[in-house]
Order: C-alpha cells, then sequence, then structure tokens
C-alpha cells in the first residue's frame, strides 16, 4: 500500500509538472513576439534553474557535488535536457504550436517501450491501451493542419521527443541515489554552459530590448523551473513510463489554457479527443501500468 501511495503521489506529480510546461510553453511564444528567440529563451531558463535552485540548496544544506560514478548518468540527463528544450522550443518557430506538440508527444511512447526493452519484459496490455487511447486523443484534440507541414519543424520535434528517453531513463536512476536539488543544479548549468557556448560560438544570442520582452522571458523561466523540480520529484516516486505518459496532460492543459487567455475555442471533435485523453491518464492512474 506504502509503494501503491508513493506511486500515486509521482503521477500526480508528473501531472502538476505538465500543467507548468503548458503555461511555460504559451508564455515561450509571448516572448518570440517581444524579440526573444529559441535559443536564447532556453539558455535564459537553465540560468534561471540554477538561480533559484541554488539557494535552496545551500539553504537545506544538500550535498553540493557529486559523485564520479554518476557523471555518465548525469551527462545523458543534461543531454536529454538540452536536446528536450532546444527541440521543442524550436519546433514551435517553424510548425503550428499543435503539430509541434503532437510531434513531440510521441515521447511516452518512446519512454515507454524504451524502459521495457531495458528491463526486457513486455509492457502490459493496460499500459499499451493507455498509450494508444492518450496519442488518439492528442490527434483528435489537436488537429494539426497537416498543410503547413515544415520538415525542420518536425525534425526538432522529432529531435525533442527522443531526447525524452535518456532524459526520463537517466533522470529516475539518479534521483534514487542523490538529493534531487543537488541534481537540479548540475543538470541546469551544465546545460546552461553547453548552450551558451553555443550560442556564443554561432554568434545567435540574441538579448530582448523591450521591458515586455524581458518579463515574458523571466515568467516563461520561472514556470519551467517549477515543471523541473515537479518532474524530478515525480520520477522519484513513479517509474519513467507511466511517470512520461502523465504528461499527455500537457497538450490538452495548452489548448485550455490557450482557450482562456486567447479565446481559441475548440471544436467538438478536439473536445472528444480531450476526453480521450483524460480516460488514457485515468487508465493508466487506475491500472498503475
Amino acid at each position: 500500500m506504502v509503494g501503491a501511495g508513493k506511486e500515486t503521489l509521482g503521477l500526480a506529480l508528473a501531472a502538476a509538472a505538465a500543467a507548468s510546461y503548458s503555461l511555460s510553453a504559451v508564455l515561450a511564444g509571448i516572448a518570440y513576439q517581444h524579440g526573444n528567440e529559441p535559443g536564447s529563451l532556453v539558455a535564459v531558463r537553465f540560468l534561471f534553474a540554477v538561480l533559484v535552485v541554488l539557494p535552496l540548496l545551500l539553504l537545506k544544506r544538500r550535498p553540493v557535488t557529486l559523485p564520479v560514478s554518476s557523471l555518465p548518468l548525469l551527462a545523458g540527463m543534461v543531454l536529454g535536457s538540452i536536446g528536450t528544450a532546444v527541440g521543442y522550443m524550436s519546433s514551435i518557430r517553424y510548425i503550428p504550436v499543435s503539430l509541434a506538440v503532437l510531434v513531440f508527444y510521441l515521447f511516452p511512447l518512446l519512454v515507454t517501450l524504451s524502459e521495457s526493452l531495458l528491463e526486457r519484459r513486455r509492457p502490459s496490455p493496460w499500459l499499451l491501451l493507455a498509450v494508444v487511447l492518450g496519442f488518439s486523443g492528442l490527434s483528435l484534440a489537436l488537429g494539426p493542419d497537416f498543410a503547413s507541414l515544415n520538415l525542420v519543424g518536425i525534425g526538432y520535434a522529432l529531435l525533442g521527443a527522443f531526447s525524452c528517453i535518456p532524459l526520463f531513463i537517466c533522470a529516475r536512476l539518479l534521483v534514487l541515489r542523490h538529493d534531487t536539488l543537488t541534481l537540479a543544479v548540475h543538470i541546469n548549468f551544465a546545460a546552461f554552459a553547453l548552450v551558451m557556448l553555443w550560442l556564443l560560438g554561432n554568434s545567435s544570442l540574441v538579448i530582448p530590448t523591450s521591458l515586455w520582452g524581458w518579463g515574458s522571458l523571466a515568467i516563461a523561466s520561472a514556470t519551467f523551473v517549477c515543471g523541473f523540480l515537479l518532474q524530478l520529484s515525480a520520477v522519484q516516486k513513479a517509474p519513467p513510463g507511466p511517470a512520461a505518459i502523465m504528461f499527455n496532460a500537457e497538450p490538452l492543459l495548452t489548448i485550455l489554457i490557450a482557450w482562456f487567455f486567447l479565446g481559441q475555442r475548440l471544436s467538438d471533435w478536439q473536445w472528444l479527443g480531450a476526453g480521450m485523453v483524460l480516460g488514457a491518464l485515468l487508465l493508466l492512474v487506475s491500472r498503475k501500468g
């Protein structure tokens, strides 16, 4: 019973992380309208995470360093974090958000299958049903405009999806052995340093020039940090496959946030798809994969 309760809490934390990421994605789109670029946005988000988490780490007197033995898994999570952020955020620049989210949300299936292969077991029928139901629901709920297909945008979205495999798998192993705040500082600082080196090396660092630009950038970064910390806590309590599937709520929440703040209406087919997504999440929670 204790283990089941812990996993349920982990799934709830994953859903909360999805909500934070949804808000961050909407705010990122607003940030682009005020002079920001994907690369700069990703770099600032990682830096913001370090600036927020490091004081918490010191205040709680958590370990500051990590053992050398953790470096391979840490590298996997850093690269996964960079690939996920750069891929997803860049894809929105080239293709509609609905299409970007749909392609990106191949990742629950990819993570689940990867987890099964690593553990040399078959996914349960209920887990497969939840994946199929959730992905089918996303297809209806998002209603992408395939006429605007752009291979560059699709490529970036796929990069984000596949980068989630090392991100979730390595995170699951690391948070079982090390403090989440310590991991968050190391991962985000390393990711920030690598992204900044890439931006400076390519002379592609863009800084906003208006108050709205800085404000949208700061709020988008804050919600990203919140989602990241919730994600670390989620994978500490729940297996990576079910935790990843819970993030199917993110596209649905993004649609609802856009509807509430931007007045975008959902069609009947999109509401049907949204219901299928919720059904997949309820099925997952009730059957625990």
